[in-house]
């Protein structure tokens, strides 16, 4: 999906896992995770990551960086190779990927 301007927000409704390319580079797109969800296979482009409340999501360290807020208990697992990383303030919980790797609490 590509916007082609505006405000977007995609609703991941139930889906377990999202894939395929979502590009925002033309409007300001959130996609607003809603269930336990995966979006580590998807291509991300400019678009800001929210999750609603309980929701657990895994995602890769370079998708970590669009993690816009969590809503009371999430929780977020980063898969791939491990790299230094800064936590969200607004996630609860963290599950880090095998490897070496320097972790710093959000804050």
């Amino acid at each position: 999906m590509t916007t082609s301007g505006g405000t977007v927000t995609i609703d991941s409704n139930d889906l377990a896992s999202l894939t395929g390319a979502i590009d925002g580079t033309a409007g300001t797109v959130t996609l607003l995770v809603t269930a336990d969800s995966s979006v580590a296979s998807a291509t991300l482009t400019d678009v800001v990551i929210d999750l609603e409340s309980g929701v657990d999501l895994t995602l890769t360290y370079v998708q970590h960086a669009l993690l816009g807020t969590g809503t009371d208990t999430n929780i977020v697992t980063l898969s791939g190779t491990a790299q230094n990383l800064t936590g969200n303030t607004s996630i609860e919980s963290y599950v880090l990927a095998s490897g070496t790797q320097t972790f710093t609490l959000g804050t």
